[in-house]
């Protein structure tokens, strides 16, 4: 482009680009409920602890804590009573048993005045014939909070503590026990009782603890999660081996509430209500009163994606998930902060299959089409620095979930911290594209691989690629994380012998031209983004990315519906798109891309979503 072409050009960008810029800033609702991503919606004004019939039909809740419990059909709404027919003092959990009964724990007597002491003193375990032709009959043991029921067998696992037992256990003492729920004429039976470790006698525990029964651990069930309770404040996530009495600790998040809640069928993930998104702010309440549902994987690395943001909106929190046996759907409730542990204001189902919500995204998606298909990598060929095509297989592979690329899922932590490399990749499209725009999202896992002492969490896209070599040829739009400074790199500008035209800030950040950016013309070399933009670091939420590339006439950057960079005036027109592989663990997701015939106005795209 001329000199003299390149200034108009330019001219034209800036008057655009301030006709835009008294744009309202954008904040979040007061309430989550008039912003529901599109995968949740709610299915009851009211209620708490839902629980999953076995066909994934119905849910069962408690009214209120120490209330009746209803049955909802959650394919046409109606509800119905389950503990109407007979008087009680009210219930704090109802599960489904494998035959379709239900375990209750309450008590026959409640005192307004002292109710915590129904829940941590006089709570009790009943079996209630689904027929609902008679009262529930008492299993003859106190539970200490909720038990866990196995899904495939009549099989049960409860905590029982000192406060109701004082005359037999120690101080602050709490024991899990085991035992089978046997019928004989119709009527259930508690039998084959073990106590399967106690706090007082198993060295795991240093110092007093609190523990709870959460989730037989599916497929064999001899594992059970368990929540531990610091009396100094916080919790954790640990597994318990009901054969061996064996405790092993899953979750690390100090001066947090992490507690498992609800098991995925496969067995190897959890979901956990968890304060962590916080990090080390300093929570007025306490942060069992900010929580919002994590899944965390149970293989003891560590791996933590954020499900719910209900304590994006102040005064919010979400609690108390569930997983549909078939591992479609989660149930869970909203509450406020400041409500107690178990209060719910409303029941939510999310949809695990549906197509995930992309928050302030275009509302039209029309023209998109995906590449990844979600069960193979067949649109794509891998290159790796070691040329190891079967290693290439294991650097690139389909996610746990659907429609997720997961970026050394086989690879160990720490492999080849040496700096050998090897395993520096590509995940290339086997198709060229000119003009397009390109979505993805991504997040970081816990991995370290490679050179990350150099580079910390990096990767990046590279598009209009034509040499597909380690590194490539082409455009990179830059995909980081340094920790160590808290500074996202994501959405730089790394030039690969490719000529452009870019705005800057005199040095190498980028600066719109309204701004007072000036053009630099380069070829290589990686040029900053516009740093102050919302992103998602190390807390397992989901950055959004996109790519508008026109040619050889501009590309541009954005990063979570911001403009962050562009471009002019490029010496390549077309190419491959490649996804990458390099110092970490990472997972790339609803990786799109809508191609468009003709060249569009740079003005169409300068504009934060």
């Amino acid at each position: 482009m001329k000199t003299k072409s390149l200034k108009i050009f330019t001219f034209l960008i800036s008057i655009a680009l301030t006709s835009g810029s008294e744009a309202s800033h954008k904040h979040k609702p007061d309430s989550p409920l008039v912003d529901l991503p599109s995968n949740i919606r709610k299915v009851h004004d009211w209620g708490q602890r839902a629980d999953f019939s076995h066909d994934g039909k119905r849910i069962i809740f408690l009214e209120k804590t120490y209330g009746d419990v209803f049955e909802l059909d959650l394919g046409n709404s109606r509800l119905k009573p389950l503990t109407h027919h007979y008087y009680h003092g009210g219930y704090t959990r109802a599960l489904y048993l494998a035959n379709g009964d239900i375990l209750l724990s309450g008590t026959t007597l409640f005192n307004a005045e002292d109710h915590r002491s129904s829940r941590v003193e006089r709570a009790e375990l009943w079996v209630l014939d689904k027929s609902l032709t008679k009262p529930p009959t008492r299993l003859g043991t106190f539970c200490s909070e909720g038990p866990a029921v196995s899904r495939k067998h009549m099989r049960i696992a409860w905590t029982t503590s000192y406060r109701q037992y004082p005359d037999e256990y120690q101080y602050k003492e709490f024991r899990v026990h085991t035992g089978d729920i046997l019928y004989h004429e119709g009527v259930p039976n508690l039998v084959n009782r073990k106590v399967v470790t106690s706090t007082i006698e198993n060295p795991f525990f240093e110092k007093p603890s609190a523990i709870e029964t959460q989730n037989f651990i599916p497929p064999l069930e001899n594992k059970i999660t368990l929540s531990l309770y610091s009396y100094a404040g916080g919790s954790e996530v640990s597994i318990l081996d009901l054969e061996t009495g064996k405790i092993i600790k899953i979750s690390t998040t100090p001066n947090h509430h992490s507690e498992p809640e609800g098991i995925y069928p496969d067995g190897k993930f959890t979901l956990v209500e968890s304060s962590r998104q916080f990090g080390d702010a300093k929570l007025k309440h306490g942060p069992v009163q900010y929580i919002d549902l994590w899944k965390l994987s149970l293989d003891g690395k560590e791996t933590w994606e954020r499900i719910t943001h209900f304590t994006d909106y102040p005064g919010y929190k979400s609690s108390n998930p569930v997983v549909s046996d078939d591992g479609r759907y989660i149930a869970f409730q909203m509450a406020k902060i400041g409500d107690l542990a178990g209060v719910g204001r409303g029941l939510f189902i999310l949809d695990l299959q549906a197509e995930l919500p992309i928050p302030n995204a275009d509302k039209s998606e029309e023209g998109y089409v995906p590449l990844y298909n979600g069960k193979d990598l067949n649109n794509f060929y891998v290159v790796l620095r070691n040329g190891d095509a079967e290693e290439g297989a294991k650097v690139f592979s389909m996610g746990d979930e659907t429609g997720v690329v997961h970026v050394y899922k086989h690879h160990p932590d720490g492999y080849q911290l040496d700096g050998d490399n090897g395993t520096h990749g590509m995940l290339y499209t086997k198709k060229k594209y000119s003009r397009y725009s390109l979505k993805f999202e991504y997040r970081w896992g816990s991995k370290k691989l490679n050179n990350f002492s150099k580079y910390q969490y990096d990767a990046g896209v590279y598009y209009h690629i034509y040499n597909d070599k380690i590194w490539p040829k082409g455009i990179e739009y830059q995909v980081r994380y340094n920790h160590l400074k808290n500074f996202n790199h994501t959405g730089d500008l790394i030039l690969g012998n490719v000529d452009a035209t870019w705005f800057s800030d005199g040095d190498k950040m980028f600066l719109a031209p309204e701004d007072g950016g000036q053009s630099t013309r380069s070829e290589k070399g990686m040029f900053l983004a516009k740093p102050d933009v919302e992103f998602h670091g190390l807390d397992g939420g989901w950055n959004r990315c996109e790519i508008i590339a026109m040619s050889d006439k501009y590309a541009i950057h954005k990063l979570n519906g911001k403009v962050v960079h562009y471009m002019t005036d490029m010496s390549v027109s077309k190419g491959i798109i490649g996804f990458q592989a390099e110092t970490a663990e990472l997972f790339y997701r609803n990786m799109r891309i809508r191609k468009f015939e003709e060249d569009l106005p740079i003005e169409r795209f300068l504009k934060d979503d």
